[in-house]
Order: C-alpha cells, then structure tokens, then sequence
C-alpha cells in the first residue's frame, strides 16, 4: 500500500511540474499563420489568420452582434473584451473526453473589419496535437468568410409569394429533410435517444433550462376541454429532433438525442382554446423574444397538430440554401419542409384541429 502511495505520489509531483512548465510555455508561445495542409503534428498548437466577414457580419448595423449570433449558433459565448480584441469560448478547459471537447478561444482584433485578424488556441494549454486545432480554425474561417466546401448539394430552393400557397418567401427543403438519415458516431448519444423512448418526462417537472429568460406572447391553439399531464409529443425515430411534455401547465420542449431541456412555456386551459402567455429559453443559446416564441409556436404547430406550415430561420444565418436545409434538418428533423425568414406565427392552426 505504501508503494502504490509513493507511486502515485511521484505521479502527481511529474503532473504538477509538467503543468509549471507546459502552461506558461503554452501562453507565451506565438501563434504560427495557419498553414494551408493540416500538420502531421504540431508542437504548442495555436494559430493566427484573416477572416475576410461576409457582407452579412460586416455590413450589418452592428457587427459584433451579428458575430456573436453566429458563433453564439455554434456554442461559443463571449469570455472577454477589450478596446483592441474580443474573444469567445467554448468547452471545458479540461473536457470530459465524451460529450464536452476542451476549450477553444477565439480572439478577434477590434474594431472587426473586411478584413480582420484571428487568433485560435485551446482555452487552457495543449502541449501537442495533431491537426485538430488547424482543423478548427480552417472551419470557422470557412464558416465566417461564407465557404462551404463540405455542404453537400441538399436541392433546396427558394419559392417566390407569388408562387406558393403561404403568400411568403418559403425555402423548399423537403426533400432533403424527409430523405436524410440521422446517425451519430457517440455512442452516449444513441444510448440516451433509445432510454428515453420510455421516458414519461417526470424528470422535468418544476425544471427550468439555465438561464431562463421569459418572453411574453400571446398564442392561442384549439382545445378540446381534455388535458392530462405527461408526455404530449414523443419522437419515433432518430429524424425527430423534439420531445414534447407537459406538467402543471407548464409545456416542457426537450431534445429527442440528448434530452436536453430547451424550451418552457406556460399554458393556459380555457373552455376551447389553450392559450400561451410567456415561453422561455436558456439565455446561453442566443434566442431572442422573436426567435423562441417564432420557434416554440412552430413546435406546436408542427407536432402536436400536425399543421403544415413554414418553420421560422434565423435572420443571422447565410441566405444559402443549402447551410439553411442543413440548418432545418439538425433543429426540425424530418418534420422540416419549408423554412422562411419571415414571422411564422401569422399562421394559426384551424379551429377544427383540436
């Protein structure tokens, strides 16, 4: 037993000095450009580049808004900012080697430009990687500078208002989202999709998402005087992207894969009508009083009466095609057909759909 202690001793003395020595290197290391092929290997990985904005970010009334949206779409929040940079996060420092990948910070100088300046590098230190980092950066750089080589050709088009039956925009994606096959390489995510089949949800009730901020609306839906809590919407397949539940008048919007709590909305019975009068979201995922009413609204729509109806898009995504189908399919599932920038919640479901 000594042994084992005096090993385990040496062990954490050789981590603790690996740490002295690797982390301080780690922060005054200077970036490499970010080379065009992915390294092999690369030592203290950390990397400078352009991001030449699309006209979307840069153009935009504020544009560090607009980054922030965007970014904020893909799990980075800001972590700091100065009069010269401003720097976003995502992950844990050190990572659960599962579902949560280590840091990574990205730092833009100020003010953002045609033209401006960033630097990718992991949140704590990595003493060597090899092309993951590059991997990442070459991503955002794509993302950022309006690249999409690795969009596949999804067939979705755009539909004039005068030539659909809403009277609006419409992005045709149906049958790209009807025809895709969802699969996932984490095991843990295909284990808690098959778990929760069975779920009644009571894990939720009286449960908030983090953050929560409360948005007030005003939704009505037909109702046919009968309700019971427990689950209201459950997905089928690995193509249905929702959860729906309800407990003590409170509607609880989780997602199918991970169960995470996403959406909450208060109801309200009355003698034909169900009536909404506030729906919530984590303040962490960038959803606006627009975007979680426009989005829970569509929930109902869509799965609980099965109204077919456009699905609302971000005003901060690329108005390209095919980002937006792959955008409809990751949040809607096969249940995505038509996509609209344009205020979906003028559509109300038929007062014979109860």
């Amino acid at each position: 037993m000594e042994i084992i202690l005096l090993f385990v001793g040496i062990g954490i003395t050789v981590i603790i000095v690996l740490l002295a020595i690797f982390i301080p290197a780690y922060k005054r290391k200077r970036a490499k450009p970010l080379p065009q092929k992915k390294p092999a290997f690369c030592w203290l990985p950390k990397f400078t580049t352009t991001i030449r904005f699309t006209p979307q970010i840069i153009e935009a009334d504020n544009s560090l808004n607009a980054l922030d949206k965007i970014l904020g779409h893909l799990g980075f929040q800001v972590e700091n900012q100065t009069d010269e940079v401003i720097s976003f996060a995502a992950g844990s420092v050190i990572g659960d080697f599962k579902r949560e990948p280590l840091k990574i910070r990205l730092t833009f100088s100020l003010p953002l430009m045609a033209e401006t300046p960033l630097l990718v590098e992991y949140g704590g230190f990595a003493a060597f990687d090899t092309g993951d980092l590059w991997k990442i950066a070459t991503e955002f750089q794509q993302i950022l500078q309006g690249e999409n080589p690795n969009v596949p050709d999804t067939n979705a088009k755009w539909i004039s208002a005068t030539e659909n039956q809403f009277g609006i925009d419409i992005l045709d994606c149906s049958e790209f989202c009807q025809s895709m096959v969802s699969t996932t390489s984490d095991p843990n995510l295909a284990t808690s999709f098959v778990q929760l089949r069975s779920s009644l949800g009571e894990q939720y009730r009286g449960i908030f998402p983090p953050n929560l901020t409360w948005y007030e609306c005003n939704l009505s839906y037909p109702y046919d005087g009968q309700h019971k809590d427990g689950p209201l919407f459950k997905a089928e397949e690995m193509e249905d992207k929702w959860d729906i539940y309800l407990f003590d008048e409170i509607l609880y919007f989780t997602r199918s894969w991970s169960g995470d709590l996403v959406f909450v909305a208060k109801a309200s019975f009355g003698l034909n009508q169900v009536h909404l009068k506030s729906a919530g979201a984590n303040a962490e995922l960038k959803q606006d009083c627009e975007d979680t009413i426009a989005v829970v609204d569509y929930l109902m729509k869509r799965l609980l009466y099965g109204m077919i109806v456009p699905h609302p898009l971000p005003k901060d995504l690329p108005n390209d095609p095919d980002t937006l189908a792959l955008f409809s399919f990751s949040q809607y599932g096969r249940y995505a057909i038509y996509g609209t920038y344009t205020d979906t919640t003028q559509f109300r479901v038929p007062e014979t759909s109860s």
